[in-house]
């Protein structure tokens, strides 16, 4: 089981692509989300997941709005009460880089157990 932990431990420092920056930057091309996105002004990308999570309107429009990499968390997170509670608790009690950690690692553990039930990159094997 340690080895196991110290693997996910290398893993998540491995895994440096800002999957919220990403978001962000699909999300600003459309213009509709744009122009509601300037409205917020929200200083953090947690920040501004909460608020979506808490928006009747935005729920609606994500649920409309695909993104390859990112529409399988969203649906899942605007589904799953126990995963809006994790998140408000984390933009609640967490500040600053501490944050944005636990929301990178939230996404990354998310897309490795969606990997590992889709039967992709041999992770049944690894673990």
């Amino acid at each position: 089981m340690l080895a196991n932990a110290t693997l996910l431990q290398h893993i998540v420092q491995d895994f440096t692509v800002n999957t919220h920056s990403q978001l962000l930057n699909h999300m600003l091309a459309n213009a509709t989300l744009q122009h509601i996105i300037q409205d917020l002004t929200v200083n953090t990308h947690s920040q501004l997941l909460n608020h979506m999570l808490a928006n009747e309107t935005l729920q609606h429009i994500i649920q409309d709005f695909t993104v390859n990499t990112h529409s399988q968390i969203l649906n899942h997170m605007l589904a799953n009460a126990t995963l809006q509670h994790i998140i408000q608790d984390l933009t609640r009690y967490c500040r600053g880089e501490s944050k944005e950690q636990w929301m990178t690692d939230l996404l990354y553990c998310y897309s490795v157990t969606m990997a590992s039930h889709r039967g992709n990159l041999g992770l049944r094997d690894i673990y």
